[in-house]
């Protein structure tokens, strides 16, 4: 589609450049034609020598529908520096989502420190909770645990809601291996003694021990949570279930069933 959308603006025309990019002129009546318009408009200028330059002189206003047509299915064939060209030229109009988009699109090209720099300028709030997940999750699927863990730490600067924060990096870290990482970090929180962790934190330990096999380390941590009284959940049995069948141990689970 990228290339589609290259091809339609770049394509011999009679029409001069400045009609070709100025959303004014010849604007389609439904909303999304103007919005299919101006993003093929604005992959043009991305493909010039200085689209920075471009994007700043284009008459074209940044729209949350327009950046959303942008960050869908073209947005998969865009290099990481046209990505954050892009996204400065959107600017404050980027909804939280749609700063989350582009971060973790810049992630994924482990373009990670383009993907600071968009992080960086914005003021602390909740609002870049879905950003600092998707940085967490493509720093854990990079193999780069640490890194993960610093973002998350990071992220206690500019958020107070560090709950779900928490629970997305132990729960990344658990499904990329890293789960001695996850175990360390559950425990020390828990044994500083202000903070109680419930069920979803203990199913995601469980299930990523066992996913690395390691019966007796989910066995001591489901020990645990009995023994803490926390309550287990449908997903604390289910996962119970699926580990010990997959770890040949169905007497546990058969016991975990009459329950």
């Amino acid at each position: 589609m990228f290339r589609a959308l290259v091809q339609r603006v770049t394509q011999p025309s009679n029409k001069s450049f400045s009609s070709c990019v100025n959303p004014l002129k010849h604007r389609p009546s439904s909303d999304a034609a103007a919005d299919a318009a101006d993003a093929a408009a604005i992959v043009g200028l991305l493909h010039t020598k200085d689209p920075d330059t471009a994007l700043s002189n284009s008459l074209i206003v940044p729209r949350p529908s327009l950046i959303d047509v942008l960050l869908g299915n073209s947005s998969a064939d865009i290099p990481a520096g046209l990505l954050l060209s892009l996204a400065r030229w959107a600017g404050p109009s980027l909804s939280s989502s749609q700063l989350a988009s582009f971060v973790d699109l810049l992630s994924l090209r482990r373009s990670f420190h383009s993907a600071w720099f968009l992080l960086l300028p914005h003021s602390p709030g909740p609002h870049l909770i879905p950003s600092f997940s998707s940085l967490i999750r493509r720093y854990a699927r990079a193999a780069m645990p640490h890194a993960a863990i610093r973002t998350f730490n990071y992220s206690l600067r500019s958020t107070e809601d560090s709950g779900d924060l928490f629970l997305v990096l132990l729960d990344a870290l658990c499904k990329e291996g890293h789960v001695r990482f996850a175990s360390d970090l559950f425990s020390d929180k828990r044994s500083s003694g202000v903070w109680a962790p419930s069920a979803p934190f203990y199913n995601v330990l469980l299930h990523g021990w066992f996913r690395t096999r390691k019966l007796r380390k989910a066995e001591r941590l489901w020990d645990e949570m009995r023994r803490d009284g926390v309550p287990p959940t449908v997903v604390t049995y289910g996962t119970l279930i699926e580990g010990f069948c997959s770890m040949r141990r169905p007497d546990r689970a058969l016991v975990l069933l009459t329950r």
